[in-house]
Formats: structure tokens, C-alpha cells, sequence
């Protein structure tokens, strides 16, 4: 078996070197739109630990654990691929339809259809991923995590 080849762009790099957390979101969400899953992890990973909310670090949580289905889907893992996928989704549905500039909905939406195909190929045919299916995130607006993060 090999791996499911997917292709890897090269995530946005800051200008900055301000280490806020709307910049370090940002990042994550630019390393999981490149499908650089494990870099997203370790982003978000840290925004996550340092977030003293429980009901709002649950949201940076959902999406670090698709990104980690996602990792093990490019690994062939077809276990931890479902299991993450369907954990960080249910993290997440808490946060529809919006939360902090992402369209929770659409993510859902997405994610749950890379799951189904997951599932529906089962291990022994995961190398035959239809990687379209790869969700994206696109960002918006990041000013009510800016200042939620400050009254933190």
C-alpha cells in the first residue's frame, strides 16, 4: 500500500514577527488550506494549550483533531482517519454556523463528506481517495477573536 498523494503548496509565511494569536491562527489556517496537517497541528496545538476557556479552546481543538484525520488519511490510516475526523467534528458543531472567521457549517459540511468517502472505501481501497474532497478553510474576519483573546 502506498500513501495518498496529495499536493503540498507552501503555506503563507508572515512578514510579521508578532506572535498574536489572530497572526498564529492565521498560520494554522493557512498550513491546513496547504494540507501541511502536522505543521497545523502543532499550531494550533499551542493556541489551544494557552487558551484558559474551556468552551472556546474546544473550537481550536475540533479543528486540530480534522487536521490530525486529515494526517492520518494522507498515512493511509484509515482508523485514525475516521475517528479523528468524526471527534473533531463534534467538537466544532457547538460553533456553527460561525466562530472566529471560519464558516463552521461549511467546514462540517466538508469534512463530513471526506469522512463518508473514507468510510465508504473502507482500508483495504483508501489509497483510492478522491483528494478533492480535502477540506479547505477560507478566513475571514478575526477581530472577535483579537478581543476575546484580550480579556482572557
Amino acid at each position: 500500500m502506498g500513501l495518498v498523494a496529495i499536493t503540498v503548496t507552501e503555506p503563507p509565511v508572515s512578514e510579521s514577527a508578532e506572535d498574536d494569536v489572530a497572526e498564529r491562527f492565521r498560520r494554522a489556517i493557512g498550513e491546513f488550506n496547504c494540507r501541511h496537517f502536522f505543521e497545523c497541528h502543532e499550531t494550533l496545538e499551542a493556541i489551544w494549550i494557552e487558551d484558559v476557556r474551556s468552551h472556546e479552546r474546544r473550537f481550536f481543538q475540533g479543528i486540530l483533531q480534522v487536521a490530525v484525520g486529515l494526517l492520518h488519511l494522507s498515512n493511509l490510516n484509515h482508523r485514525g482517519a475516521t475517528n479523528l475526523l468524526e471527534r473533531g467534528c463534534d467538537k466544532l458543531e457547538r460553533f456553527r454556523p460561525q466562530q472566529y472567521g471560519v464558516d463552521v457549517d461549511r467546514l462540517l459540511r466538508d469534512a463530513r463528506a471526506c469522512r463518508e468517502a473514507v468510510t465508504r472505501l473502507g482500508k483495504d481501497r483508501l489509497e483510492q481517495f478522491d483528494r478533492a474532497l480535502i477540506p479547505t478553510i477560507e478566513l475571514g474576519d478575526l477581530r472577535a477573536l483579537e478581543e476575546d483573546w484580550r480579556e482572557v
